[in-house]
């Protein structure tokens, strides 16, 4: 029976709650519903979708391509789940003066003018419409389409500046001087608009002038269908318009070292899931500060767009979200104006995964690859769960791993500070789990005459533990310590993945073990999203293992005083900059820490001081114990066996691991997670105003709207797939409504 009524399907679901046998959490469980998550690792969608296809995993963690959206049509076995991307695609041109292939002969895409013909070359439409197959809408700036509010309107559609047009790319490159010589290109085409009939050659002015272009270094990525159309159709209008290519097509990992380390490519086909915040992320990925090797930034180099970068510092040093916007469109039109790049589009996807996968939380912007769906997502046999991504981990370092398969494995062992987000209102901020309290305001720094500047209290949970891999060991509680060490680190290392996002500290304050205060040099709406990057275990970082050594220690003495080595209060001359002060004495008397001393970044870096801030006797002398950085990289951090290294406090630990396509790792939920297990109930994981989370007329609205609905084949507009948490998989029923109705007024996870 199937009752289409919502009203009638409550009523009936509230009589049927003694009769369902559902595998609802047990009391005060924590952590994911399922014991068991393996992830494996494949080298493309297509052979993801295989293994889907064939019951090997139960989810893909990617959007499909259209061919397989079709496919997954016709299999009753699969469910669909629409996802309006967050990230977005885009032609990368370096912009950088030159390149490794050719040292000290200015580049190509150093041009205004050659980035202009480039993106004159870009078919926006036929990407989205024949190598997308329509899941994808058109972007022209690097905006992502859900969140294009941000994006100038002056340089959006139907207003970009550089809409197809192969005759009017022809157009620019004789303008900025690359002319057609004498050699004939074997690629003329006749019925071409614009076609040339002779190999361009370099500008005047250029230490070349006159000599045919040096073959363009193109490296476009094969391991996605649709860069990988996108980017031959690219290289094929190139070579009609003279323009002669170094083609080579690989996966993300052949790529990797040659774009990402090296920087030495002309044109990459590249790809980001970014965040919500556009003035964040465009500051993160383009301003120069963020141009090294491995780093965020491998398209517009050190300075070369100094305008850029003040562009990109109004946006991120905003104080108020509508300043925050309207800088961004600057940015964002400027970068479009001179062509940094071409954006391309952001998916319009469906994420996929089999029908007995129950629980799906299908996030706005992620889809199903979110802590929340790992929290709630079970077999009502109580099977393992099996993802599938679609490319290996290039390493698994949590320090500069950067790519999202990277960060796919590790995110599921680690904790992360600070605020998140509901997965169904992306403008809606609501704390973390691993915070009971964040207040952000203002501080007054006495050492700049009493500017305002950016200030965070925050206080971590007392339950939330490091989890050895392999034994699943309980470790060490997280704690204040724990956020201050990690911060600085990522701060004086300062080539870190995650350094964008400490640049601007100043100081921390540690109250007690488990509250601490963070201090900005800078006042902006968006310190408020900074310093929150992962927890790392002293307890394993700080110890040496094998002769490798991440965060080694030292023991330093000075004496005070005028013609000494130091005057206090003032700068102690440490050899090595520090991430965690472990004492300070004078005259073997012990100062004390956040009061007498700490370390300080004055004047926003690039390097953090121990300051001693007290008086202190000319003289004496004063002893100090402190940590400093090692070196971090490596396939895992220091290339410590990942038996060792992996341990995090986040959902799962890891038990087995194989590197590489065709390998996995196997993660068990940790049992010491300080995140309870949701009531099999729960949909809208939204936090109330106590700071837990309830299952409530909220939830009950979402399964009554969806209810009838089906994800397989064509999903109805009205399918929920949060709302499918009971078997029979695939369709929102009465068994999800008495799923719904028998955990009501549930409350879990208060924040202890």
């Amino acid at each position: 029976m199937k009752l289409r009524n919502a009203s009638a399907a409550i009523v009936f679901a509230a009589m049927l709650i003694t009769m369902a046998v559902l595998p609802l959490r047990s009391v005060n469980a924590v952590g994911p519903r399922e014991e068991d998550l393996i992830i494996r690792y494949y080298g493309n969608t297509e052979a993801a979708y295989a293994a889907l296809y064939g019951g090997d995993i139960d989810l893909i963690l990617y959007e499909l391509t259209a061919d397989l959206v079709a496919s997954a049509l016709e299999d009753p076995n699969i469910v669909l789940g629409g996802v309006s991307d967050t990230g977005f695609y885009e032609h990368d041109l370096n912009n950088n003066d030159t390149i490794l292939t050719y040292p000290g002969i200015r580049s190509m895409m150093n041009y205004t003018s050659m980035r202009r013909a480039i993106a004159w070359l870009t078919d926006k439409d036929l990407i989205v419409d024949l190598f997308c197959g329509g899941f994808a809408e058109r972007i022209d700036q690097m905006v992502a389409a859900p969140l294009k509010g941000w994006a100038n309107e002056s340089y959006w559609f139907p207003n970009y500046p550089y809409e197809y047009n192969p005759l009017l790319s022809a157009g620019e490159m004789n303008a900025g001087g690359f002319l057609q010589g004498t050699t004939p290109n074997p690629d003329y085409d006749a019925g071409f608009p614009g076609s040339a009939e002779y190999i361009r050659q370099y500008p005047a002015g250029h230490s070349k002038a006159g000599l045919d272009l040096d073959p363009i270094v193109f490296a476009c990525r094969n391991d996605d269908t649709r860069r990988l159309q996108a980017g031959r159709e690219l290289a094929d209008n190139m070579k009609k318009h003279g323009l002669p290519l170094a083609y080579n097509e690989d996966t993300k990992t052949g790529l990797y070292d040659q774009v990402m380390g090296d920087f030495d490519y002309h044109v990459y086909t590249g790809g980001w899931d970014v965040g919500r915040f556009p003035a964040i992320t465009l500051y993160g990925l383009y301003h120069s500060d963020f141009t090294y090797a491995y780093g965020p930034n491998y398209v517009t180099g050190n300075g070369t767009h100094p305008y850029l970068d003040a562009l990109l510092e109004d946006a991120n040093y905003a104080l108020t979200y509508g300043e925050a916007v309207t800088a961004t469109k600057n940015a964002a039109g400027w970068m479009t104006e001179y062509c940094v790049n071409v954006p391309t589009f952001s998916a319009l996807s469906y994420w996929a995964w089999r029908s007995d996968l129950l629980g799906v939380v299908n996030m706005e912007g992620d889809g199903p690859d979110n802590g929340n769906n790992d929290l709630n997502c079970y077999h009502a046999d109580g099977s393992p769960v099996y993802y599938g991504q679609i490319s290996s981990p290039n390493t698994v370092n949590i320090v500069y791993s950067n790519w999202v398969y990277d960060y796919q494995t590790l995110n599921r062992m680690n904790m992360y500070g600070g605020q998140a987000v509901s997965p169904y209102n992306l403008a809606a901020d609501q704390n973390d789990p691993p915070l009971i309290y964040h207040e952000f305001t203002d501080w007054s720094d006495p050492d700049d005459g009493g500017a305002l500047k950016s200030y965070i209290i925050e206080t971590y949970r007392t339950d939330g533990y490091y989890c050895e891999p392999v034994t699943g060991n309980q470790k060490a509680v997280v704690d204040a310590i724990d956020y201050m060490w990690n911060s600085w680190f990522d701060y004086q290392v300062g080539d870190t993945w995650f350094t964008s996002g400490y640049v601007d500290l100043h100081h921390i304050n540690v109250l007690n073990s488990t509250t601490f205060e963070i201090f900005f040099e800078t006042r902006s709406y968006w310190n408020n999203y900074y310093c929150q990057g992962p927890l790392r275990p002293r307890g394993v970082w700080w110890t040496q293992h094998e002769g490798t050594i991440l965060v080694d220690n030292a023991t330093e003495t000075f004496t005070e005083g005028p013609g000494n080595d130091f005057e206090a209060p003032g700068i102690v001359p440490l050899a090595n900059e520090p991430v965690y002060i472990d004492w300070v004495e004078v005259n073997s008397v012990p100062l004390t820490p956040y009061t007498d001393y700490n370390i300080y970044a004055r004047g926003g870096g690039p390097t953090g001081y121990l300051e001693i801030t007290t008086a202190v006797a000319d003289g004496a002398t004063v002893e100090v114990m402190y940590r400093f950085a090692g070196d971090a990289r490596g396939y895992t951090p220091g290339n410590i066996a990942w038996q060792t290294i992996l341990e995090g406090a986040g959902m799962y630990y890891a038990t087995a691991f194989t590197e590489g396509i065709g390998g996995s790792i196997t993660l068990k939920k940790n049992p010491f997670y300080y995140q309870e297990t949701p009531p099999l109930g729960e949909i809208d994981f939204a936090r109330k105003s106590n700071g837990a989370c309830k299952v409530d007329i909220f939830d009950l609205n979402i399964v009554a709207g969806a209810f009838g609905s089906t994800g397989t084949g064509i999903p109805d507009d009205n399918w929920w797939a949060g709302a499918d948490l009971a078997p029979v998989g695939g369709i929102v029923d009465i068994l999800d409504e008495v799923t719904v109705t028998g955990s009501w007024n549930d409350e879990w996870d208060f924040p202890s």
